[in-house]
This record gives structure tokens, C-alpha cells and sequence, in this order.
């Protein structure tokens, strides 16, 4: 289970629309209080800081294909719903297939808004 939440945070490295960087500032706070009912998990992963501006710097690095693989796996994880400790099995598989949207995002578009991240 671990590992699936691991997967999903590193894809929510590599996210971030109005453009994508608004997008995931705004998804990063949805996705606290969606893991917040998964108390095992909600622990292993306190709220980052996400910097729209640092990652608008950064978002030339990105292809348009690239970016459309983002959106992709945002527009999954928007419509996973909040994490129980009953349902976590199941929310993380839920998880681990949006974030598996996004795993061939090229390495110099992850590195690019990664630097967002704190």
C-alpha cells in the first residue's frame, strides 16, 4: 500500500492548467483531504508546498504531449474519491492507475516542475 501512495505523490510531482501549474496547486490541497481519512497513509505524506510561479518558469521543458499526460492523470485523480481506512486497499489502486497516466512524462519536464516542490 506504500508503494501505491508513493507512486501517486511522485506522479503529483510531475503534475501541476488553468493552466497545469494552477491545476496542481489546487489538486494538492484536494488530495490532503482526501488521503486525511487514511490516517496510515495521511501520515507518511504531509502537504508539500507547491510554487506556481517556480513551476510556470520551468513549464518550457514540457511538451505539449507531455502536458496532456498531466492533465490526464489529474483529470483521474479528480475524480478518485476520499480515502477511508476501510476503502484503502481500493483507493490506492485507484491511485496507482492515475498516476501510471503520467509515468512517461520525460525526465526533463519532471525535473523542470519538480523544482516547484517543497
Amino acid at each position: 500500500m506504500i508503494r501505491i501512495a508513493t507512486a501517486a505523490f511522485a506522479a503529483l510531482a510531475l503534475t501541476g492548467c488553468g493552466n497545469i501549474c494552477d491545476r496542481y496547486a489546487n489538486y494538492n490541497d484536494t488530495m490532503q483531504t482526501k488521503l486525511a481519512g487514511c490516517k496510515d497513509l495521511a501520515a507518511l505524506f504531509p502537504k508539500t508546498t507547491f510554487s506556481v510561479s517556480t513551476c510556470n518558469e520551468n513549464l518550457s521543458e514540457c511538451s505539449s504531449e507531455d502536458i496532456r499526460k498531466m492533465n490526464e492523470s489529474l483529470d483521474c485523480f479528480e475524480k478518485v474519491s476520499a480515502c477511508t481506512d476501510a476503502t484503502m486497499e481500493a483507493w490506492g489502486s485507484d491511485v496507482e492507475a492515475c498516476a501510471k497516466k503520467s509515468e512517461t512524462v520525460t525526465t526533463a519536464c519532471s525535473a523542470a516542475i519538480s523544482k516547484a516542490m517543497n
